[in-house]
């Protein structure tokens, strides 16, 4: 069984990044087209992680991830569901991804949410800087609690808003360390309650290497958290 499935075409375009991300920790990593998954949706089952990596699916017609999340939830039918529910997966969406991971639905939150214009409408590209939930118990968060965590954003629509406040602290995964586009709570990533569906603007994929001292870099301990929960090593 291989670990991971990536999605990829229809204008996703970060899959080899993520790719090399999970492969450097040492997990089994296959690239599937989405219509190749949407022709045999069971492919599913033969993996422990589903991702959707950044991009610009259907060049964000009618809002970031909305077309694609309607060609999957056609296309998979309860496949991806009964996946998601599974205690022994994992989901992750990247940017683009975390769009269409909202869309479905997969976070389950207490709240109506969406994903939508930065409130300066400018499209963002830099580095910015990002705090950990110290509380959450999400595999993913695992290796992240003690760093300092700095990567980039690349999006137009990464303004994280609900249309009710409400306490979301037991799904907030990252918050932006400053105001950077009026996102509610300043939010940058979410997950569901049990952890292991993650949704998140900014990329950790680009921030493997701390290319001034080849070191690790922090996006490189988000990829081991999976490794870690695929292969049991985590508790829960």
């Amino acid at each position: 069984m291989n670990d991971v499935l990536i999605l990829k075409g229809d204008g996703l375009n970060s899959e080899i990044e993520t790719k090399f991300a999970f492969e450097e920790v040492g997990l089994k990593t296959q690239l599937i087209d989405v219509g190749d998954l949407i022709n045999r949706p069971s492919i599913l089952q033969e993996f422990r992680v589903f991702v959707i990596p950044g991009g610009f699916s259907y060049a964000d017609e009618l809002g970031g991830g909305k077309i694609l999340a309607k060609k999957l939830e056609k296309g998979l039918g309860r496949e991806l569901l009964n996946f998601s529910k599974n205690t022994d997966n994992l989901l992750l969406g990247i940017c683009n991804g975390f769009q269409v991971f909202l869309h479905l639905n997969l976070f389950e939150l207490p709240v109506k949410s969406c994903l939508t214009y930065n409130s300066h409408f400018k499209f963002e590209n830099r580095d910015v800087k990002l705090n950990s939930s110290k509380s959450s118990s999400s595999p993913w968060l695992t290796y992240l609690k003690d760093k300092d965590i700095k990567w980039v954003i690349r999006n137009g629509e990464g303004r994280f808003e609900v249309d009710s406040q409400i306490n979301l602290d037991d799904y907030i995964a990252f918050k932006y360390s400053e105001n950077i586009n009026g996102s509610f709570s300043n939010i940058a990533g979410i997950h569901d309650i049990s952890g292991r569906v993650l949704g998140l603007m900014p990329h950790p994929e680009c921030n493997i290497f701390d290319f001034n001292s080849f070191k690790k870099d922090t996006g490189y301990f988000l990829f081991k958290g999976a490794q870690s929960f695929i292969r049991g090593e985590l508790n829960g």
